[in-house]
C-alpha cells in the first residue's frame, strides 16, 4: 500500500502533467473548447490530447473517409459523419453533424473501402455492406448482406478489418456467447473465433459457421483486430474470462491475463513456432497467466497457459502447454477493445475499455506497444510492455466517473482518434513537438515515453508500469460459498457427489450465471452441467419452456443438444430484448428476433397443460415469461410517432400484442400509466364501420390489427389511468377472477368455432351525437372530449351477460337481426392478384355457432342473441373468432321485440375465448358515416359466484 507522502506526490505529479498537456492543447487559439464529461484525461510526457466532439451515443468503431470525415458507430443509433472544422495541431472542432445509416442493430465494427465507395459496418448478426458517397456524406444503395448467421449473446460485437496486403479480404472477429462458452471447443460452432472472407469472388451471402478462411479459434472475445501493415500479420486482443477459480481457489482478481494473439498471415504463411492460421488458442479450457504465483499448483510464468477445472487426460496443464499461446498479456480484466498500427509498423496503440470483475479498477486508458520486424519487441512474459499514453486520472472513479477508450483512426495528417462510449466523447491524441502520432516506436523518428513519465500521470501502478501484485481472493460466487461453506476438506467429498445430485443442486439456481459459476466448481460439476450429454439443458429448457411442437417452432427436437441451443436462444432474447431501445413498428431485425419468440411462445402456451381448469390464473410457463418479457421490455408500451399501417411486419407485431390482450390490463403493469396514442385510439374507436370495417384483406377474413389495438388502448386507459380512466376505480377494485385473464388450454385452428365462458363482464362507451362527429373529424387530438361509460356512477359499472350456445334449428334466425349484422353472410373475397389469391384461406370451410344470452345493463335487463364464426389463423396466431350479437329488449306484458331498440355489436374475440372487442351500433339511428356507434370490451368471469346465473 502506498504510503501518504508517494500518494500525494503521484496525485501532484499527474495534476502536473495534465495541466502541462491542456496548456498545450492548442492555446488560446482554439475556439470552440469543449469540456470533457469528467475530469481531464492525464497524458505522458511528450503527448498532448485534446476533446473534439461530445453529446454522442455510444460511440464505439470510427473509421475516416476519403474526404476527412470521420464515420463513427454510434451503438443502437447507426452511423454518423462528423466533419470536423481543422485549425492545426489538436484545434479541430466539429462543424457539422450528418447521419449516414439509420440503423439501432449496428453496434461497432465498421471499414470504408480502400477507394472510399464502399461503406461496410456489422450488428451481431450480419456484415452489411452500403455504396457510399463521401462527398454528400450518404449511403446510395439498399443494404447487402455479405456475412450472416452471426447471432449470439453476452458478447455481440463482430469487428472487421479490410487487408491492405490481400485486397478484397475481410477480417471478421466473433466472440463467445457467454463467459465461459463451451460451443467453443466445437471447430464447427463459428463461436470465438477469427475468419477471413473474400469478398472479391462471392456470390451469395457467407454463413459465418460454415465460411471463411480460420485464422485462429479458442479465441474467447478478440474485440481489437488489426493488420501489421510491413509482413502483413494479423493481430488481436482479447478479452479474457471473468470469476475464474482454479482449485477451488478465487484467483480472478489478477488471472487471467488479456492477451495480444498472432494471427498469422491471410496468404496463409504462419512465422514457425508462434502459431498461426487456423490454429487453437485454448478458450475455453485453458487461460494464460499474468500473476503466476496466484494461480494454485502452476509452475509456469507470466504469458504461459493453465488449465481449469480438475487435471485430467483431456485438460491439463501440459496440453494447455501445446497451444498457441498469446505474444503478450496485459494485466487482467482492461478489456482491450481496439488495436491500431501505425504506417511504420514500429507501434501497436490499443485501448483498455476497463475492468468491472475487480476490486481495484484497472484499464481505462490508451497505451502503445513497440514492435519491430513484424512483432512486439518486448518478450511474451513482459509486463511492462504497453506503456500508458492517455489514461484517467483516478481510477478509483471508474467506470462512472471515467472516460473508456474504444475506437481508434488515423487522420490524413497522422493524428490519432480515440472514441469513449461511455461519455460519448471523442479525443484527438498527438505529439507535442507538432510530429505525426505515427512517427514513435523502434527506428522511427520519435521514441516512446519511458516508464515513469507514462506511469506518472495515472496516479495507480498498470500494465506497462508494474508487475502484478498478489490481491487477496474475495467472493465471487457467494451463494456457493454459503451453500458450502468453503470448507477443504468437504469439497473432496463434494467432488465425488453423484452426477444427478449436481444436477439436481444446479436446478435450484434461477440465474444462468449461477450455473456457469457452479459449473466451474470442479471436474464433477462441469460434467454434471455440460459433459452428460447436455441432459440438464433438456431438463432446464423444460422446466422454464413449455415442450415445443415441431408444428409450431418449426424443430423436430430429438436430442438434448437442440435442447440446449434453443434454450441458449431463447434465454438471450428474453434477457436482452431489444437492447434498451423500445419496441416500436416490429420491423427491425431484433424486433423481428423478439416477435418471432413470443409468436412461438403464444402457440405453445398451455402445452403441458392437459384440462384446462378456466379458475387457474396464468397457469401456462410461456405466458409467465411473456408477461414478465412484457413488461421488462415495453413490448405492449405504445409508441406515438405514426398511425400504425398494419401492414408487413407491423401486422404481425399488432396481432402479437393484440392476442396479449389480458396483460394489457394487469393493475401490476409498472407501465399502467403509458397510455401514449389515446386521442387516436378514441378517434378511431368511434369511426363508422365504412371508414374502419372491423375485418376486410383479400379473403375478407383478415382483422384490422390497427383498429383492434386502437381499442385495446382506449380501454386500457379509461380502466388503469389513475386520473381520467373513467373507470379505474371500479375496475381496481374488481376481485382478480373478474378482471381479464389469458386462456388455459393451448390454442387451435379448427374449422368449427369454439362455444364461450357462460359469463362476460364489460362495459360500452358513448357519447352524444355531435360530440361523435367532433371526435371523428379529429378534434380529441386538440383538446380532451370526455367519454361516457355504462353503468357510469351506478352501483354496478359493468354490464353483465350470461351467455349459452343455442341449437341453430331451435328458432328462426330474425331476418332483420341478419340484415344488420350479416352474421351469416360469406365475407367479400378481394383477391384480384394471383398473390392474394394464394394468400386467401383454402381450408376447411370455417363453421358458426349460434349463441342466445340475456344480461342487465346499468339496472336494466335485456335480451341477446348471436353467432360466432371461426376466423383463419392471424399472423400464424390461431383461434381468432368473430362475434355478431344482436342486444335486444321485450315488452314484460307482450313479450314482443322493441325493434326501436336494437343494438347490434360486432368485435373480434381474441385467442383463447377470453376477451372480445369490437363496435356497436344503432341500426335505427343512421348507416354508412353517419352510423351512430361506439366501442365495447367484453371478457369471461366464468367462476362459481355466477353458477345460479345473472349476479343480482
Amino acid at each position: 500500500m502506498k504510503s501518504f507522502a508517494t500518494s500525494a506526490a503521484l496525485a501532484l505529479c499527474a495534476l502536473l502533467t495534465t495541466t502541462a498537456a491542456q496548456s498545450s492543447i492548442g492555446g488560446a487559439s482554439c475556439s470552440p473548447t469543449l469540456t470533457a464529461k469528467n475530469a481531464a484525461p492525464s497524458v505522458a510526457d511528450g503527448y498532448v490530447t485534446r476533446l473534439v466532439a461530445n453529446g454522442l451515443t455510444k460511440p464505439r468503431g470510427i473509421k475516416f473517409d476519403s474526404q476527412g470525415a470521420l464515420l463513427v458507430v454510434e451503438s443502437g443509433v447507426g452511423i454518423t459523419a462528423l466533419s470536423l472544422v481543422d485549425a492545426g495541431q489538436s484545434c479541430l472542432s466539429v462543424g457539422s453533424k450528418r447521419t449516414v445509416i439509420s440503423d439501432p442493430d449496428l453496434n461497432h465494427g465498421i471499414e470504408v473501402s480502400s477507394n472510399g465507395s464502399t461503406l461496410y459496418a456489422s450488428s451481431s448478426d450480419v456484415l452489411y455492406s452500403w455504396e457510399y458517397s463521401p462527398q454528400s456524406q450518404t449511403n446510395t444503395s439498399e443494404p447487402m448482406v455479405l456475412i450472416n448467421q452471426m447471432a449470439g449473446t453476452d458478447h455481440t460485437t463482430r469487428t472487421l478489418v479490410l487487408s491492405k496486403h490481400v485486397p478484397g479480404m475481410i477480417v471478421v472477429a466473433r466472440g463467445s456467447t457467454s463467459n465461459l462458452d463451451l460451443q467453443a471447443e466445437d471447430l464447427g460452432s463459428g463461436i470465438s473465433q477469427v475468419k477471413a472472407f473474400n469478398l472479391n469472388n462471392m456470390t451469395e451471402p457467407y454463413t459465418y459457421t460454415n465460411d471463411g478462411l480460420l485464422l485462429g479459434w479458442g479465441l474467447r472475445n478478440e474485440v481489437g483486430i488489426a493488420e501489421e501493415p510491413i509482413t502483413g500479420a494479423i493481430y488481436g486482443v482479447e478479452n479474457s474470462v471473468d470469476e475464474l477459480e482454479r482449485s477451488g481457489q478465487d484467483i480472478h482478481q489478477d488471472n487471467p491475463g488479456e492477451e495480444l494473439n498472432f494471427l498469422g498471415y491471410l496468404n496463409g504463411t504462419a512465422t514457425p513456432g508462434q502459431g498461426g492460421q487456423g490454429v487453437n488458442y485454448g478458450y475455453p479450457s485453458c487461460f494464460s497467466a499474468w500473476n503466476a504465483a496466484d494461480v494454485p499448483d502452476f509452475t509456469g510464468q507470466t504469458g504461459q497457459q493453465f488449465a481449469i477445472g480438475n487435471q485430467n487426460s483431456t485438460v491439463n496443464d501440459t496440453i494447455c502447454a501445446s497451444l498457441q499461446a498469446p505474444r503478450l498479456v496485459f494485466q487482467a480484466h482492461m478489456a482491450p477493445l481496439d488495436i491500431l498500427f501505425n504506417e511504420q509498423g514500429t507501434a501497436a496503440w490499443v485501448t483498455f475499455h476497463g475492468s468491472w470483475d475487480r476490486t481495484d479498477p484497472v484499464g481505462y486508458k490508451l497505451s502503445v506497444i513497440e514492435f519491430a520486424n513484424g512483432e512486439p519487441v518486448q518478450p511474451s512474459n513482459s509486463t511492462t510492455a504497453a506503456i500508458d499514453i492517455v489514461s484517467n486520472a483516478d481510477n478509483s472513479k471508474c467506470p462512472g466517473g471515467c472516460f473508456r477508450p474504444v475506437g481508434l483512426a488515423w487522420d490524413s495528417q497522422g493524428r490519432l482518434f480515440m472514441s469513449s462510449d461511455a461519455t460519448g466523447e471523442i479525443f484527438v491524441v498527438l505529439r507535442a513537438d507538432g510530429n505525426s502520432t505515427q512517427t514513435v516506436g523502434s527506428n522511427a523518428t520519435g521514441t516512446l515515453p519511458d516508464q515513469a513519465a507514462s506511469s506518472s500521470g495515472t496516479g495507480t501502478a498498470a500494465s506497462g508500469s508494474a508487475t502484478p501484485s498478489s490481491v487477496a481472493s474475495v467472493g465471487g460466487m457467494s451463494a456457493l460459498a454459503v451453500l458450502f461453506g468453503g470448507l477443504a476438506f468437504a469439497f473432496i467429498a463434494f467432488s465425488n457427489i453423484p452426477i444427478e445430485i449436481h444436477q439436481h443442486i444446479a436446478s435450484y439456481f434461477e440465474k444462468d450465471q449461477d450455473i456457469g459459476n457452479y459449473r466451474l466448481l470442479c471436474r464433477a460439476t462441469n460434467d454434471a452441467i455440460d459433459a452428460d450429454g447436455n441432459s440438464f439443458w433438456r431438463a432446464r429448457f423444460l422446466a422454464i419452456f413449455e415442450k415445443p411442437s415441431f408444428a409450431h417452432s418449426g424443430l423436430r427436437l430429438t436430442d438434448n443438444k437442440q435442447y440446449s441451443d434453443l434454450y441458449k436462444k431463447r434465454r438471450d432474447i428474453l434477457m436482452f430484448g431489444l437492447k434498451k431501445m423500445g419496441f416500436k413498428f416490429g420491423d427491425t431485425n431484433r424486433e423481428k428476433k423478439c416477435l418471432d419468440l413470443m409468436l412461438v411462445l403464444i402457440k405453445e402456451a398451455c402445452a403441458d397443460t392437459k384440462n384446462g381448469d378456466k379458475e387457474t390464473t396464468y397457469a401456462s410457463k410461456n405466458l409467465e415469461l411473456i408477461q414478465t418479457f412484457s413488461k421488462k421490455h415495453g413490448l405492449l408500451a405504445n409508441y406515438r410517432g405514426r398511425v400504425p399501417s398494419g401492414r408487413g411486419p407491423e401486422h404481425a407485431f399488432l396481432a402479437i400484442k393484440c392476442a396479449l390482450g389480458p396483460t394489457l390490463f394487469g393493475l401490476e403493469d409498472p407501465l399502467c400509466n403509458d397510455h401514449f396514442g389515446f386521442d387516436e385510439a378514441q378517434q378511431m374507436a368511434y369511426m363508422p364501420a365504412i371508414h374502419m370495417p372491423i375485418f376486410g384483406g383479400s379473403n375478407g377474413q383478415t382483422i384490422n390489427m390497427p383498429w383492434l389495438n386502437a381499442q385495446l388502448t382506449f380501454w386500457r386507459y379509461h380502466f388503469l389511468h389513475q386520473h381520467d380512466g373513467l373507470l379505474q376505480n371500479d375496475f381496481k377494485a374488481l376481485e382478480a377472477c373478474d378482471r381479464p385473464r389469458y386462456w388455459n388450454t393451448q390454442l387451435t385452428q379448427d374449422p368449427a368455432p369454439k362455444a364461450l365462458g357462460r359469463h362476460w363482464k364489460g362495459s360500452y362507451a358513448f357519447v352524444d351525437r355531435d360530440v361523435i362527429a367532433r371526435i371523428r373529424n379529429g378534434h380529441g387530438r386538440e383538446y380532451h372530449i370526455l367519454d361516457e361509460m355504462s353503468g357510469e356512477q351506478t352501483p354496478e359499472p359493468f354490464q353483465h351477460i350470461c351467455l349459452e350456445p343455442r341449437n341453430p334449428c331451435d328458432t328462426v334466425w330474425p331476418q332483420e337481426f341478419e340484415q344488420h349484422l350479416k352474421s351469416l353472410t360469406p365475407p367479400v373475397r378481394k383477391a384480384r392478384t394471383r398473390a392474394q389469391k394464394q394468400g386467401t384461406y383454402d381450408g376447411p370451410e370455417l363453421q358458426s355457432l349460434r349463441f342466445d344470452g340475456e344480461g342487465y345493463d346499468a339496472s336494466e335487463d335485456f335480451m341477446a342473441s348471436g353467432w360466432l364464426s371461426q376466423l383463419p389463423e392471424q399472423e400464424g396466431i390461431p383461434g381468432w373468432q368473430r362475434m355478431t350479437m344482436m342486444k335486444y329488449f321485450v315488452d314484460e306484458d307482450t313479450g314482443i321485440i322493441d325493434h326501436e331498440a336494437l343494438w347490434a355489436y360486432e368485435g373480434v374475440v381474441l385467442p383463447g375465448d377470453m376477451m372480445m372487442v369490437g363496435r356497436w351500433w344503432c341500426p335505427s339511428d343512421g348507416d354508412g358515416a353517419s352510423m351512430y356507434s361506439g366501442p365495447f370490451i367484453l371478457w369471461d368471469v366464468e367462476g362459481a359466484k355466477y353458477e345460479d346465473g345473472l349476479p343480482r
